[in-house]
């Protein structure tokens, strides 16, 4: 009876493991930049987009033909393309809308040199993971679409830094983010502290895990 009973307990962790969702490697799909006043013309800028029906920016230079003001880009292809609206005009110049194409269906996130990933899984749910890079500061920001169709944002590393790390004496963060790779239904970002890179020197690495009960992401940290 013990030995069935084992047998069983195996063969149900196993077939937990095989019907886990599997997620890609990060795949970089593209960029968005704040053009600065000082060196150009103001307004947003984008690399590898496949859609853009803004306008340029004017509001330093008439004739501005490098950046966007107003209007909404598309990355990617079919239906788990990534769209951005922006609005250079309005007070808070760095926001914009991700998700949807129907703004009602976004998340807003703060821009200035933010390169966008994409994490496929073998369940047809697609992540977009944003870093957020400026100097030796790195931050991740993952957003997504859920099963009913709601775009949410599941997980931003500067919250994590706020949990796990003490504040920063000179303003900047505490940590530094690394890219995320991914193994199984987990997404593993390796840190750095005091100024060291998460690429180049990490500290440790956090394991955010895939939750298909919750559909969510739980996490664990790993200190090296």
């Amino acid at each position: 009876m013990k030995k069935f009973l084992g047998l069983l307990i195996l063969l149900m962790m196993i077939a937990s493991n095989c019907l886990a969702m599997t997620f890609s490697q990060p795949i970089e799909i593209g960029w968005i930049g704040i053009s600065q006043v000082s060196k150009g013309a103001g307004g947003f800028m984008f690399k590898n987009e496949t859609y853009n029906n803004g306008s340029y920016y004017t509001g330093y230079k008439k004739d501005n033909k490098d950046s966007y003001g107003k209007g909404n880009v598309q990355f990617g292809n079919g239906s788990d393309s990534l769209y951005v609206h922006y609005d250079a005009y309005k007070q808070n110049k760095n926001r914009v809308n991700v998700g949807s194409n129907n703004i009602s269906n976004t998340v807003v996130l703060d821009v200035f040199n933010t390169w966008i990933y994409k994490i496929s899984t073998d369940e047809g749910i697609t992540f977009y993971a944003f870093r957020e890079w400026y100097g030796p500061d790195s931050d991740w920001i993952i957003v997504g679409k859920k099963n009913d169709g709601v775009w949410v944002k599941y997980f931003y590393t500067n919250d994590v830094t706020k949990k796990y790390f003490a504040p920063s004496r000179h303003g900047a963060s505490s940590a530094n983010y690394g890219i995320p790779t991914c193994n199984g239904n987990t997404i593993i970002i390796r840190y750095g502290i005091n100024g060291a890179s998460g690429d180049k020197k990490p500290s440790g690495e956090f394991r955010f895990k895939w939750d298909d009960k919750a559909q969510w992401f739980g996490v664990e940290q790993v200190m090296y």
